[in-house]
């Protein structure tokens, strides 16, 4: 766990490339001594897949996002947060590199297991609309794109009320 700590805090600190070392170090740590697969290497494979991207190195950013992906599925199961967020970040990644059409496979991966685990009114739902949008808006969808932010406006509302500024500015993009 130190290495991946260790990590961490270079990833906080800006310095992506200690970062990357001591997260690699941690992995080979964590494939020697445990057999099994297990969270913490799904984790370290997620932070590190962070790193790559903070770095702006998209290739290696969804490769390890992948391969947390594949921890997370043995170690705590497809339906579950952890593979929710890696989803999300691989998507993200894609979206950085102009990849929207993978973008949007992703989201839409993401927003399935965020309605089975957190339900259909969650505001990660919300979250996950805008982003869905997003991702439409960038391949040229503009009426799924609307869609999506509307049923994002939806979640948002039903979360944070009428007044909040971030319901209040997404709708009033969708108005104009």
């Amino acid at each position: 766990d130190v290495y991946r700590f260790l990590g961490n805090s270079y990833d906080e600190k800006f310095l992506y490339e200690n970062a990357i070392y001591f997260y690699k170090k941690a992995i080979e740590i964590y494939a020697k001594h445990h057999e099994n697969a297990n969270s913490n290497l799904g984790d370290t494979y997620f932070d590190l897949g962070f790193a790559y991207d903070n770095k702006g190195c998209y290739d290696n950013a969804i490769e390890e996002y992948q391969h947390a992906l594949a921890e997370y599925i043995k170690t705590v199961g497809e339906l579950s947060i952890q593979v929710s967020n890696t989803y999300h970040n691989i998507a993200v990644s894609y979206k950085k590199k102009g990849a929207y059409r993978e973008a949007l496979k992703h989201y839409q991966k993401e927003m399935k297991i965020v309605v089975a685990v957190k339900g259909a009114m969650h505001e990660y739902v919300g979250d996950t609309f805008h982003q869905l949008a997003d991702a439409f808006q960038y391949t040229r969808n503009f009426s799924s794109a609307l869609n999506h932010h509307k049923k994002g406006i939806l979640v948002d509302i039903k979360n944070f009320g009428t007044n909040d500024i971030s319901t209040v500015h997404s709708n009033n993009f969708i108005k104009s």
